[in-house]
């Protein structure tokens, strides 16, 4: 059966940077959607892993602390859990397939099987914000073979990051408003796996203003793979402090990585919906 607050969240986080994150953003809002779904509610519930025997979840902490530039391949200093490691360009960092795929001015871009995650440096960023990153190899699995990859950064686009800010206040004062604005249809391949894919909705900013196409397939959300087990959890607990998402869509084949920045909490304050 079709999860509802699947659906649900779906459609709302991408409505600003993909259905997922943005629900994950507000205690309040979270609180609302329960509400709405309640009978769903212990379905995704980690805490209660331990009474059904499952495996614990092992997290492998990465943090990048410095950018080295260079004339050829710039690298970066990152420590890998809890141990500094220089790496540059495809350096495999963490079984089985996570990866340096691009390093940035104060970034770096990270693959894990396809499913790509920013990485940014401490005290980069303002405000509110965590600048680590917890790999969960088991999540890593649900691997998408991309043909070739491609990277749009719209952190820095002031038309983008009003759209994000203006679905971000509507999130907090009225999250059933965002329902809609995109059509997100969720199916399951023949291995029973949950594909994602997005068309216009009622919002037509969303596809103008960002690099999207009926039919996109979102695989990933900050460099987890949405047909992964459980990923539904780990999206709540960590899309909250994030001060950017990475999105991975699946293009007929090929990856487009789209990145956006989120605005703190504290700029938003003042803010009306329009």
């Amino acid at each position: 059966m079709a999860s509802v607050k699947a659906k649900f969240l779906v459609a709302g986080i991408y409505a600003v940077a993909t259905a997922l994150g943005l629900y994950g953003l507000s205690a309040p809002a979270r609180e609302q959607l329960e509400q709405t779904v309640a009978e769903e509610q212990q379905i995704f519930n980690a805490d209660d892993a331990q009474w059904f025997g499952d495996d614990p979840v092992v997290r492998q902490p990465l943090e990048l602390l410095s950018i080295l530039p260079g004339d050829e391949m710039p690298r970066a200093n990152m420590a890998i859990d809890g141990q500094e490691r220089l790496v540059e360009v495809g350096t495999q960092l963490l079984p089985p397939c996570l990866k340096v795929a691009e390093v940035m001015a104060e970034s770096v871009l990270l693959d894990s099987c396809g499913a790509f995650r920013l990485l940014s440096l401490r005290g980069t960023q303002d405000d509110e914000g965590d600048d680590r990153f917890e790999y969960r190899s088991e999540l890593a699995d649900y691997d998408f073979t991309a043909r070739a990859s491609s990277v749009v950064d719209l952190r820095n686009d002031t038309q983008v990051r009003a759209l994000i800010a203006e679905y971000l206040q509507r999130l907090y004062e009225s999250p059933l408003s965002l329902r809609g604005s995109l059509d997100v249809q969720r199916r399951k391949t023949s291995a029973g796996r949950r594909h994602y894919y997005l068309y216009p909705g009622d919002d037509p900013r969303l596809f103008s203003q960002l690099p999207l196409k009926g039919g996109d397939r979102l695989h990933a959300i900050n460099g987890m793979a949405l047909a992964a087990p459980d990923v539904l959890n780990d999206l709540y607990d960590r899309l909250g402090s994030s001060r950017d998402i990475t999105l991975t869509l699946d293009r007929d084949g090929e990856a487009l990585v789209v990145l956006l920045s989120l605005p703190s909490r504290g700029k938003l304050a003042g803010l009306s919906q329009p």
